[in-house]
């Protein structure tokens, strides 16, 4: 769902060719730990912006590290890259 360009409901998504290219699972997941990161502590006047910051970081490491056990359950092959909040490419998490 997305706003209305009055903002004053939600209509279904559509996807089009423009923003296509631009929306990733990776992006979606950078968007989601921001807006519950800030909407949480800074919003409510609970956390500095730095400290919001940084428990995006440490939530992204402690979830790769958890990725990195779990692929080794896998009986298929993996190897997943994905692109970090600092723009930096992981090393390839594989479960050879």
């Amino acid at each position: 769902m997305v706003p209305s360009r009055d903002g004053n409901h939600l209509e279904p998504y559509t996807y089009t060719q423009a923003d296509g290219g631009v929306m990733t699972v990776n992006g979606e997941l950078h968007k989601l730990a921001h807006n519950i990161s800030f909407g949480h502590g800074i919003h409510a006047g609970i956390h500095w912006r730095s400290d919001t910051d940084y428990s995006m970081l440490l939530g992204e490491e402690v979830a790769l590290s958890i990725l990195k056990d779990k692929v080794q359950t896998y009986s298929e092959e993996v190897s997943i890259t994905i692109t970090k909040m600092n723009g930096q490419t992981s090393d390839p998490i594989k479960n050879s």
